[in-house]
């Protein structure tokens, strides 16, 4: 009180994160990301004050979660995602042993289209090699003359 407080409570501490998993930090982690499959662990980190080894293990260990395509999304899949699959599988079986020429359909070229305009902003870096990689690979492939690259 001689320095001016006048309340009771403590202040916010600055230095080392929360270093627990309890059953509340657990529940902050999946509302945060059920609200946004985006977001990093640094926004994690900072938005719920938790240190980011701690929310990657909540999230692969507790949430069965794992990030694929920047989003954290379901380590496994449900039951009725698994059954979606195989039914997928097998129409696409079914729909190759009816029509010898199926395969061929699938994949058609009569264009390419390849857009290298993009920002190292907007896209993370595994996406901007993933277009350098595919435009490469396109360059050796037959075009027709009215090809747009």
């Amino acid at each position: 009180f001689l320095e001016g407080r006048e309340t009771l409570e403590d202040d916010k501490k600055s230095g080392r994160l929360i270093l627990v998993r309890t059953s509340e930090i657990i529940e902050k982690v999946r509302d945060f990301v059920a609200n946004d499959r985006n977001a990093s662990l640094k926004m994690m980190e900072e938005a719920l004050n938790i240190s980011r080894e701690t929310i990657r293990t909540i999230l692969h260990e507790d949430l069965g979660k794992t990030k694929v395509c920047a989003k954290f999304v379901p380590h496994t899949l449900r039951s009725d995602q698994k059954s979606a699959r195989i039914n997928y599988s097998r129409d696409i079986v079914a729909a190759a042993e009816n029509n010898p020429n199926f395969l061929k359909s699938i994949v058609t070229g009569d264009e390419t289209w390849c857009f290298r305009n993009i920002s190292d902003a907007l896209l993370p870096s595994f996406a901007l090699n993933l277009i350098t990689a595919l435009c490469s690979i396109l360059k050796f492939l037959p075009r027709p003359k009215s090809c747009l690259t």
